[in-house]
């Protein structure tokens, strides 16, 4: 093999190892060569060697402006944003209790605008329509029947989606005989 050829191996070797700049190929003295291209080869390689210094000095800086904190769960965001939205609506006062302590006493169906009568558990009855909150969970009553009422609950799910529960209250069977 030539010189050329194994300083040419060499080369790629470095450069398949090395993640910075490459340097310049050093030039093999043969008898017919100047001291004047060596003195530029190596003036060369010393330009390489300064510049990947300059480039390991650098220091980089992380800026967390516009980015959200990697160790914190965008659930509790989520929540917060919940609660801020809870407490500036003035809550009915059918959000006192618990959904399953109301009881459904009446229904007034066939109009243009059906109602429901419940009662919480302190006995004092309400007056329902759709559109209503019933419970603590904020569930709205989207529709009243002859029988029952539908309340739907709506709730985040482990991924951050709205689930939508719906809840049946059913009059009882010896209230809807009178």
């Amino acid at each position: 093999m030539s010189k050329t050829r194994i300083a040419g191996l060499m080369l790629f070797a470095g450069l398949a190892c090395n993640k910075t700049q490459p340097a310049p190929p050093a030039v093999i003295p043969t008898p017919g060569s100047s001291s004047k291209v060596l003195e530029e080869s190596a003036q060369k390689s010393i330009e390489a060697k300064e510049a990947a210094i300059v480039l390991e000095q650098q220091d980089f800086q992380y800026s967390p402006i516009g980015k959200r904190d990697p160790f914190r769960s965008y659930l509790t965001a989520v929540a917060a944003r919940r609660e801020e939205e809870d407490q500036s609506r003035k809550k009915q006062p059918t959000e006192r209790f618990e959904m399953d302590q109301y009881r459904l006493t009446g229904l007034l169906t066939g109009t243009g605008q059906p109602s429901a009568l419940v009662e919480d558990p302190e006995g004092k009855g309400h007056t329902l329509t759709v559109g209503n909150r019933l419970g603590r969970n904020g569930g709205r009553v989207t529709r009243i029947t002859s029988d029952k009422i539908v309340v739907v609950e709506e709730f985040r799910g482990p991924k951050g989606a709205i689930v939508r529960v719906p809840v049946d209250i059913k009059l009882r069977r010896e209230e809807n005989r009178r």
